[in-house]
């Protein structure tokens, strides 16, 4: 069963070497945040 650490570890490469381009290439846009929900903690 050697085959199946080398499958996982090049499954991992090739995520690394298709998404990294992607991401070096794209316009810089506003950052991900998250927006807390008002849970009407300041209404009682």
């Amino acid at each position: 069963m050697i085959w199946f650490p080398m499958v996982y570890w090049m499954i991992g490469l090739l995520t690394t070497l298709v998404a990294f381009p992607k991401v070096m290439v794209k316009r810089q846009r506003s950052r991900a945040r998250w927006v807390s929900p008002d849970r009407g903690k300041g209404s009682l």
